[in-house]
């Protein structure tokens, strides 16, 4: 399907190869995107604050329209952001362990903790991909051989491109560490 070849490198932490699985399913599955006028803001405070820091090479990662919202941006700034919020809530909701200790539990752990593991996955990459995306076009052809491939086929939501992506990238991070998940149809249908 996609050319997985970045899985066998070997990142210095996962909060690295995260990023970078997000850039390639962003690169894989977005045609256009419009973004929430919250990481609008959020993009535009991120560069004055780069600016004033003397950073002003950063301007060329985003380009505004007339209208002050984001018209083109740096997949390896969303890659970041999703990674780096991915590693926030994961900590915190595991209070404080970090990232690497986490995974490494997981990976010993029972299928049951696997499965609870997915569904929080699932849960935060879904909440950050809608606190970025207002919309998100894709082709239609790989949106239909998705819902097959994850067991969804009738699924047919507004929110099905953020609901795609998010397995997406749940499915990266899954094959990356190991851990075989059976029916990805089942994540988003007890997530609901």
């Amino acid at each position: 399907m996609r050319n997985k070849g970045f899985m066998k490198k070997v990142y210095k932490d996962f909060g690295e190869f995260v990023a970078v699985a997000v850039v390639r399913e962003l690169d894989f599955f977005i045609l256009e995107a419009k973004y929430t006028s919250s990481f609008n803001y959020n993009v535009k405070k991120i560069m004055d604050d780069l600016k004033q820091e003397g950073k002003e090479q950063v301007s060329f990662c985003v380009i505004f329209n007339t209208q002050g919202e984001i018209a083109i941006i740096d997949g390896f700034l969303v890659g970041n952001h999703i990674a780096k919020v991915y590693k926030e809530k994961l900590e915190n909701y595991y209070k404080g362990k970090s990232l690497n200790s986490i995974i490494r539990a997981t990976i010993n752990s029972q299928e049951k903790v696997q499965r609870d593991f997915a569904l929080l996955n699932y849960k935060i990459i879904y909440e950050t991909l809608h606190e970025i995306y207002s919309n998100i076009t894709y082709k239609k052809e790989i949106s239909l051989s998705l819902k097959k491939w994850y067991g969804i086929p009738d699924l047919d939501t507004s929110d099905i491109g953020v609901i795609l992506l998010a397995l997406l990238i749940l499915e990266d991070i899954f094959r990356y560490i190991g851990i075989k998940m059976n029916n990805y149809g089942d994540i988003v249908n007890n997530f609901k």
